[in-house]
């Protein structure tokens, strides 16, 4: 849906390279899959709104990491060859910046000013995160809370964002599991700091 210019030229390419993000599965789908659990919960049945919304919680999420390989100058995740090892860190840029508008037109369509205003403010807060990170990358006397609240703000929000509060055992359990893989990928990545892999109790019971 939606109106504007879309499918030639330079945004056709785009558009094809985001598909083929989307395709490879960049994230594990599960703030996605929250959202489809919530909406089963809630009796929703039919249509396809809940579909819709999953999939814009996605976009941002795949934006995200697009966004997040680049500034880390990653070369893998969990394995694999990030996009911009790929295709370079302008065309990674070029596409995480495309999910996101169509996240927010998705959002728009929809019509609902309470979903406009959870998930704007999820993206904010995410970018805010990244940024806590940008500030505090390489250093080893980071302190147990200042990284927790970098990846609650990276990880958790979204995962807040894509089911309501009848879902809320099920997504903080998600949230610390994604939490973990951080713990995983930091340690692969940059060195351990000396608290990690541990998960304070508060966060894991």
């Amino acid at each position: 849906g939606g109106g504007g210019r879309r499918g030639g030229g330079a945004l056709g390419v785009i558009m094809i390279a985001a598909a083929m993000v989307l395709a490879a599965g960049l994230g594990k789908r599960m703030r996605p899959m929250l959202t489809l659990a919530a909406a089963k919960l809630c009796g929703v049945s039919s249509g396809d709104r809940h579909v819709n919304l999953a999939v814009c919680v996605e976009f941002i999420h795949t934006a995200t990491l697009l966004h997040d390989d680049v500034v880390d100058e990653s070369d893998l995740r969990r394995g694999l060859k990030t996009a911009n090892a790929v295709w370079g860190n302008k065309a990674s840029v070029l596409v995480g910046d495309f999910l996101f508008s169509r996240a927010f037109q998705v959002m728009v369509e929809d019509g609902s000013l309470e979903v406009l205003r959870i998930l704007s403010h999820a993206s904010a807060v995410i970018a805010e995160g990244e940024v806590l990170q940008l500030t505090r990358a390489h250093d080893l006397n980071l302190s147990q809370d200042l990284y927790l609240e970098i990846i609650t703000a990276k990880t958790a929000e979204l995962f807040a964002a894509a089911a309501p509060r009848e879902l809320a055992s099920a997504r903080d359990q998600a949230a610390v599991l994604d939490s973990r893989l951080h713990d995983i990928d930091d340690v692969a990545t940059g060195g351990p700091l000396p608290w990690l892999p541990g998960i304070p109790d508060r966060l894991a019971g």
